[in-house]
This record gives C-alpha cells, structure tokens and sequence, in this order.
C-alpha cells in the first residue's frame, strides 16, 4: 500500500555546504517553532563535539508537515571522517537531496556520498545553496553535477534530476534565478511531486530495520528505524537480530493516547495529527509525567528532575506550567490529574 501522506528523504552533502542551516529552515517554516521564539542555530546539532566543530557528525532525525504529508527528514554527516554513518542513512529514505554550494560545485565527499545513493537507486533531487554568494556560479554548478552523474553511472532516470536553488540562511527556495521567492515552498513542492511515496506491506508480519539508538533522559533508549512492512503494536512480542544472534524482545509503549500522539524522538505532540507549539519547557514536562505515567509524583520532584537541583523557584513555577501544558492540550488536559497537598500525575484513559 502506498503512503501517500508520507515522505523519506535524507540531506546529504560535503562538510558545510549547509545541510543543517536547510534543515533549521525547513523546519521553522513548518511551524515547529513559534513565531516569537528564539531558535538556538544549528538546532539538529546536539552533539558537544558538532557544535564545537561546526559539523555534523551523527544522523538526526526529525519530521516536517506540508500540507496533508507528512516529510521524515535525515540530516546526515558531510565529512568524510563519518562516511560509514550517510551508508546507513541512506538505507532509511526513498530518495536524497544532494546538497552543493553554488561556488564550490561538487566536493570529494560529494562524489562519495552521491554514488552510495545512486547504487541504491534513490531518487535525487539537487539542491543548489547558498545562491545569495556575490561569487555564485550556480549555471557552471549544474552542469558539473550533471557530469558527475554520468561519471558515476546514474541511470537514465537520475539523470532528469530536478534541480532547486536556494538560499538556507535566508530560508528561500526557486527554481530559476529570475523568480523572485520569499520561502522554501519550492522545495517542498518538488520532494513532494519527485520523491516516491514509500510503499508498505501494512498486513505482513512486522519487519523494522533500526538505523540508530537514541536515547532521552525521560524516556531511556529509543529505537530509530524504518519499518519495512507491517504495524507496531503497544507490547507485541518481536524478534529482535543483532551480531549476537536473535532473542525475544517486547514493544515499549507507544505513547498515543487517542487523538493525542507523543513523539518523543522528534520532540513533537499532536493533537488529531495536528501538531500542537509549546514552549521547550512544557515540552519536557509533558515527557517527563508520560514517562512517569500512573506514579504520583510529588511537586519536589517534578521541580528537581525537570528544572534542575539548583533551581531557586518556587511552587507556582510548577504549578503555571501545567496550567499552560494543560492549555496546550486541550480536551487532553484531563490527563493530567492534581493530587492535592502531593503534586500532580498523568492517567491515560484506558
């Protein structure tokens, strides 16, 4: 069965052509962020040794809605010190935008990540950034991209590639120089027309290929990947196959609770799939009482393990955070029990 409301594509490009500057932008324009908060750059990031190099070194995960679809997006290492990492991203997508600055052209790490996707027949969109340099050279670009193509022995069809010029930092999007554009609505519209809409056995016996392990403070380890075919249920009993062999395994929770669904890797809530804004704070609260689901916990708790031990507020700090979490979630807010003269717990209906 093909999902139609899904897409899978990873960002893949030489070391600081801007991968992760596209991704911030993307994702800001899809409403992630309010309008009025203050977004730390390089969001995806994370990892002490990126910030500090300015790179990235581990594939991050996160998801954009356009429109009625939903884009899974995988922002990738550049740097050739990191390869193995892009092998087992590209693994997990249906297709690739192939990121090239619009004065360097294509780079080393460029070629090497290129023909990993091209031998396994993704889809490529290229992307030509950084349009706004004085010394853009964006004509001399696409056609050195088109001749690495054929070096590479791309197929008649990743040969019509599509190609969409942008500008990350400015968060804008076209397909010609002359248009003029204040967005990345181009973009989007050609990963949605270009991209293949992943095809899914819903019915087969669940098959789920992990890429990476993640794990949150609130939630312990999270199980990244791709499932090949299939539906995950809420405890299900699995095989699970590693370089030690096959055991038996169980499902965590899924944390969906109706119309409300909890994404914990990406750091999203929605609300009958549409996604709900809080503020980073509501959100690690929410995690943190769903984590916690059924335990009454106690005011000094939820104040120490969610605002830190040296925090130096007081109880109605707490107290107007739940007030707004629980304005966030709407009819949801029943979830979140008061326990007077305690603290507070979350019940899921059953």
């Amino acid at each position: 069965m093909l999902r139609n409301d899904l897409r899978n594509i990873a960002i893949i490009a030489h070391v600081d052509h801007g991968k992760t500057t596209l991704v911030d932008a993307m994702l800001k324009q899809s409403g992630i962020f309010r309008a009025n908060e203050h977004v730390e750059e390089r969001v995806m990031d994370s990892n002490a040794l990126e910030r500090e190099r300015g790179i990235t070194i581990l594939a991050k995960n996160t998801a954009v809605m356009h429109k009625d679809t939903k884009i899974n997006i995988l922002d990738t290492p550049g740097h050739a010190d990191f390869g193995g990492e892009v092998e087992r991203v590209l693994t997990m997508v249906d297709g690739v935008l192939l990121l090239v600055d619009a004065y360097e052209g294509p780079m080393p790490q460029t070629k090497y990540v290129l023909r990993k996707a091209l031998e396994q027949h993704l889809k490529p969109i290229v992307v030509i950034n950084k349009i706004d340099r004085p010394d853009q050279r964006v004509e001399e670009v696409i056609d050195e991209v088109l001749d690495l193509f054929i070096e590479l022995g791309a197929d008649d069809d990743q040969l019509e590639f599509p190609v969409v010029l942008t500008s990350a930092r400015n968060g804008i999007a076209k397909l010609t120089m002359e248009e003029e554009s204040d967005n990345l609505e181009a973009l989007f519209k050609v990963i949605l027309e270009n991209i293949p809409a992943p095809d899914v056995e819903v019915d087969a016996p669940l098959q789920m290929l992990v890429n990476t392990l993640d794990y949150d403070d609130y939630v312990g380890r999270i199980v990244v990947g791709r499932v090949i075919r299939g539906t995950i249920h809420n405890g299900e009993t699995i095989t699970l196959m590693d370089e030690e062999g096959e055991r038996k395994a169980k499902i965590g929770r899924l944390y969906t609770y109706e119309g409300l669904k909890i994404d914990f890797t990406a750091r999203k809530v929605f609300i009958d799939d549409k996604e709900v804004e809080m503020s980073p704070k509501e959100y690690v609260l929410l995690f943190y009482l769903v984590r916690n689901e059924g335990i009454a916990l106690t005011r000094e708790q939820l104040i120490h393990d969610v605002w830190g031990y040296d925090f130096y507020g007081d109880d109605r700090t707490l107290d107007t955070h739940i007030k707004l979490l629980r304005k966030s979630l709407q009819d949801y807010s029943r979830l979140i029990i008061t326990l007077r003269g305690v603290g507070y717990r979350f019940e899921a209906e059953k």
